[in-house]
C-alpha cells in the first residue's frame, strides 16, 4: 500500500470514503493539486463518544508519525457567536474546547448542530507535500450534522462562489473551476469539455500545480501542529526547480515563496481572463459586475446591528464578517451580488462622549475610536477591495466614514455629525451622500455647508443630500437610523 492510500485509510472513519473534486475519476484532471475526500457515517446508536475516541487516536498517531501533519480541524459552531470552531491537538485530547468566559464546549455536541466537519492534513513524502481534506457527514439516530441541499440551492451557492472568487478574491482560475462544477451540475457538456481542455493545458495546469505546491509549503512553515525541518522544505523546493531553496532562513524562504505565488497568480489570472473572453463566458463569470445597491431596510438594520454587542450573523443577503468587525464598525458582505458594507457606529455610551469632545476640539484623530475605525476600514479594503464597498456612517460614525471611505465606491452618512470648525474636511470627493431627518439637530449645521456646495464644488448636486421630513419632536427618534423606514423601496447607492 503506497503512502497516498495509507493516508486515505488514515483519514477514513467509519463510512464509505470517496474521492471528490479534481482528483476524482470523473474529472480526470491531469494537474490536480490536492486530494479531497468525503464520507457519510450513519448509525442508529449513540456513537458520539466512539467518534471522539477515533479522532483522538488520529491526532495521537499524526503527532507521533514522521510524515503526517494535521493543519486544521473544523467541527461545530460556537454557541457564543455562531462561528465555526477550530480544534487544536489539546482541544481534541481534552474532549472539549474552552470558549470565551471559560465556557466549555464538549466535542460530542457538534453532532447536534448543522456544521462543516472537516479535517485537513498534509502528507510529507520524499519529494513533496501532499494536502488532503476530508469532509465527514454524520447521521446519528436520524440526527444529521449537515443540511441536505437541493440542486437549486447548490446551483445558487456555486453562482455565488463564481462571483466571490472572481471579484472579491481576484482568483479567476478558481472562479472558472467553480463554473466548471456548475456546468457539470446543470449537464452543460459542451462547456464542461471546453473548460476541462483549458485546465488540462500544460501552460495552465503546470503553473497551477506549482502555485498549489508552494502554497502547501507556506502552510507547512506556518502550521503549529509540529515542527517541520528547514532542510526538508529546501529539499522539496529544489525538486520544484525554484531558486528559493538557496536561501538559508525560513523567514526569507517564506517571503520569496509569497512573491512567487503572487507572480503565478497574476499569470494565471491573465491567461484565464483571456480564455473567458475568447469563449464568451463573461455572462457567467460577470467580469463587469459593479456590485449591487442597498435597500433602506437592510441599511437601517445594518446600522442598528453596529450598536449591538452580538450582531446578527445574516441580514437579508448580507453575512457578517466577524473576522473584520470590531466594537466600532461592522462589516457585512453579500456574496451573490458582490456587495460589501462597512458601517461605522455613532456615539454609544457615556465614555464615548469623550470622543465627541475630541471631535469638537479638533483632536479626534488621536482617539482610540478613530484608530480602530481606520484599522477595520483598511482590512476590509484589503479583503474585498474598494470597487463594491459602501462605507456607512451614522452620527459620530460619519466622521470616520468620511475620513477613511473616500476611496470606496460610496460614502452614505445617516444623520451625520458636523463640526463647522472643521469645514475643510467635508465633501472632498463626489462619492459622499448624506441622508438626514429635517428635525435632526446633530446634522442641522450641515445644511449651511450644503447650500454652498452647488457653487463651490462642481461635482456636488442635490442628489448628494436627501432630507427626510421629520415626523415627531422626539430628538432621539429623529436622530435614529429608523428614519430610513420612511423612504420608499427604491434602493440607496450606486449600482
Amino acid at each position: 500500500m503506497n503512502q497516498i492510500k495509507k493516508t486515505k485509510s488514515f483519514l477514513n472513519l467509519l463510512g464509505k470514503q470517496e474521492v471528490i473534486g479534481s482528483a476524482s475519476k470523473d474529472d480526470k484532471m491531469l494537474y490536480s493539486a490536492d486530494i479531497d475526500l468525503q464520507e457519510t457515517i450513519k448509525s442508529k446508536k449513540d456513537i458520539r463518544e466512539l467518534i471522539l475516541k477515533k479522532f483522538q487516536n488520529k491526532f495521537k498517531q499524526a503527532k507521533k508519525s514522521n510524515n503526517l501533519f494535521i493543519t486544521d480541524f473544523k467541527a461545530g459552531l460556537s454557541p457564543i457567536n455562531n462561528l465555526p470552531l477550530k480544534w487544536s491537538y489539546d482541544d481534541i485530547m481534552n474532549g472539549y474546547k474552552l470558549l470565551d468566559n471559560n465556557v466549555k464546549f464538549q466535542f460530542v455536541n457538534v453532532f447536534n448542530q448543522k456544521s462543516t466537519i472537516k479535517l485537513d492534513l498534509v502528507l510529507e513524502t520524499n519529494d513533496k507535500f501532499i494536502e488532503f481534506s476530508e469532509n465527514y457527514y454524520f447521521d446519528l439516530d436520524n440526527n444529521k450534522s449537515y443540511q441536505q441541499k437541493t440542486n437549486e440551492e447548490i446551483i445558487t451557492s456555486l453562482k455565488g462562489d463564481v462571483l466571490y472568487y472572481n471579484h472579491t478574491k481576484n482568483n479567476k482560475l478558481k472562479a472558472l473551476k467553480r463554473l466548471y462544477s456548475l456546468f457539470k451540475l446543470t449537464n452543460n457538456k459542451k462547456q464542461v469539455d471546453v473548460i476541462k481542455k483549458f485546465l488540462n493545458l500544460k501552460m495552465i495546469g503546470s503553473k497551477y500545480k506549482l502555485k498549489s505546491d508552494l502554497e502547501v509549503i507556506l502552510l507547512m512553515i506556518e502550521q503549529k501542529f509540529k515542527k517541520v525541518k528547514i532542510n526538508k522544505i529546501k529539499q522539496i523546493l529544489e525538486k520544484l526547480n525554484t531558486n528559493i531553496s538557496k536561501y538559508k532562513t525560513l523567514k526569507t524562504i517564506k517571503k520569496k515563496i509569497e512573491i512567487e505565488i503572487e507572480k503565478l497568480k497574476r499569470y494565471l489570472n491573465i491567461k484565464t481572463n483571456n480564455f473567458i473572453i475568447k469563449n464568451d463566458l463573461q455572462k457567467f463569470i460577470s467580469t463587469d459586475l459593479k456590485g449591487g445597491n442597498i435597500d433602506p431596510d437592510s441599511l437601517n438594520e445594518i446600522i442598528i446591528q453596529t450598536y449591538e454587542p452580538e450582531s446578527d450573523e445574516i441580514i437579508n443577503n448580507y453575512q457578517l464578517d466577524s473576522d473584520l468587525s470590531n466594537d466600532y464598525a461592522k462589516v457585512y458582505h453579500d456574496k451573490v451580488n458582490n456587495q460589501t458594507i462597512i458601517s461605522h457606529k455613532g456615539t454609544d455610551g457615556l465614555m464615548d462622549w469623550t470622543n465627541n469632545l475630541l471631535y469638537i476640539s479638533g483632536l479626534y484623530d488621536f482617539s482610540n475610536r478613530t484608530r480602530q475605525a481606520k484599522e477595520v476600514q483598511n482590512k476590509t479594503v484589503e479583503k474585498y477591495g474598494n470597487e463594491n464597498l459602501s462605507t456607512i456612517g451614522h452620527s459620530q460614525g460619519s466622521i470616520n466614514a468620511r475620513k477613511y471611505g473616500k476611496d470606496s465606491k460610496e460614502i452614505i452618512n445617516v444623520n451625520p455629525a458636523f463640526n463647522p470648525l472643521l469645514i475643510n474636511e467635508y465633501y472632498r470627493t463626489p462619492n459622499e451622500y448624506n441622508i438626514r431627518s429635517s428635525k435632526d439637530i446633530v446634522s442641522f449645521p450641515m445644511l449651511i455647508k450644503n447650500n454652498l456646495q452647488s457653487i463651490t464644488n462642481p461635482f456636488w448636486s442635490k442628489n448628494h443630500n436627501l432630507t427626510i421630513p421629520g415626523e415627531t419632536n422626539d430628538i432621539l427618534k429623529e436622530h435614529s437610523p429608523d428614519i430610513l423606514k420612511r423612504l420608499d423601496k427604491n434602493k440607496i447607492g450606486k449600482k
